[in-house]
Parts: C-alpha cells; sequence; structure tokens
C-alpha cells in the first residue's frame, strides 16, 4: 500500500454559498452596508442611487436568497 500524504500539508477551502454570493459585487456591497444599519438614503447616495431603488435592491436579494434555500443550493 502506498503511503498516504498527510492531512497536515492540506488547505481547507470553504466552498460553501454565503447568502449573497451569487449577486452582483456592487448589490452584495448594498446588502452589507444595509446589514451594518445603514439607512437606504445614505447608501443610495454612496451608489448614486435612490433610496426606493437600493429598498428594490435588497427586496430582490432577499427573495433570491429565500429561492436558493428552497432549490437545495
Amino acid at each position: 500500500m502506498a503511503k498516504r500524504k498527510s492531512d497536515a500539508n492540506r488547505v481547507f477551502v470553504d466552498h460553501r454559498r454565503t447568502r449573497f454570493d451569487y449577486l452582483a459585487p456592487r448589490n452584495q456591497a448594498i446588502c452589507a452596508r444595509r446589514a451594518q444599519g445603514v439607512t437606504l438614503e445614505r447608501i443610495g447616495d454612496e451608489f448614486g442611487l435612490s433610496g426606493e431603488q437600493i429598498r428594490q435592491i435588497l427586496l430582490k436579494a432577499e427573495r433570491k436568497a429565500k429561492e436558493g434555500k428552497r432549490s437545495g443550493r
């Protein structure tokens, strides 16, 4: 039997998906800012969007996150 390489030399890579991995980088940043408690208006100012557009982006991201859980991702 061949000797097996030591597991100590292996690098652990976490391939689990986070909640917003599937989003565009801008939308990931928007979701992260909202999670920090920043207001919709302030986030909108940072990204050059209105508070209403930010609200819609967050709503869509939340909907996609729920769909992902149901599909077994």
